[in-house]
Parts: structure tokens; C-alpha cells; sequence
């Protein structure tokens, strides 16, 4: 099973820096989880040269629903979780994933 984690973002900047980190910190185990951001076609080679363990997709239409919209078409995980770019994910997604396991 596995979670997605999706990132509507403008570009790249210190707060999404620090919300992918923080979500790498969160999870070692990265079979567990894909990270997906949302952004504007300019910003695309930004994002992929900083991190490219995430998949980073154009949004096809300018509106925050929009980009949550193309996040879960992109999406490979059985289950998504919104993040804003400032958002911060604590340690525990791990644990949360195998109970979320347990429970389907």
C-alpha cells in the first residue's frame, strides 16, 4: 500500500524544501510513500533538479482545486494526503500506513 503525498506549490522555495524533507524525515521507507508537486509549467525544471525523487506535475488549470485535481489523477497511492508547500509532516506516517494496511 502506499501513500501519496500532494504538494500544490507556485515554485520552488525554502518552505517547499523544508515540507519535502520533512516528509522524507517522516517516512524512511520509501516504498511506502511518492511525493507529487503541483506546479506552474516554469517552475517544473526548478522542482525535478532540487528533488528528483519526486514527481512534479503541471497543473492544467490555475486554481488551487485544480492542482489537488491533477495531484489525484497522478496519484499511485491507494490513499492521498493534501499538503500546502508550508505544511510540515511529523514523524508517525509510517505507523499510520500499516494501520491504514490493517484496516482495508
Amino acid at each position: 500500500m502506499m501513500l501519496s503525498f500532494i504538494i500544490p506549490a507556485l515554485d520552488r522555495n525554502h518552505e517547499l524544501d523544508r515540507c519535502i524533507a520533512a516528509i522524507q524525515a517522516a517516512n524512511p521507507l520509501a516504498e511506502l510513500y511518492e511525493i507529487i508537486v503541483i506546479c506552474p509549467s516554469q517552475a517544473v525544471k526548478n522542482i525535478q533538479a532540487a528533488f528528483p525523487m519526486v514527481r512534479v506535475v503541471v497543473e492544467t488549470k490555475k486554481s488551487i482545486y485544480g492542482a489537488m485535481n491533477d495531484g489525484i489523477r497522478a496519484a499511485k497511492g491507494e490513499f492521498v494526503y493534501f499538503l500546502g508547500q508550508d505544511d510540515m509532516v511529523l514523524s508517525g506516517f509510517e505507523k499510520l500506513i500499516r494501520e491504514l494496511e490493517d484496516d482495508v
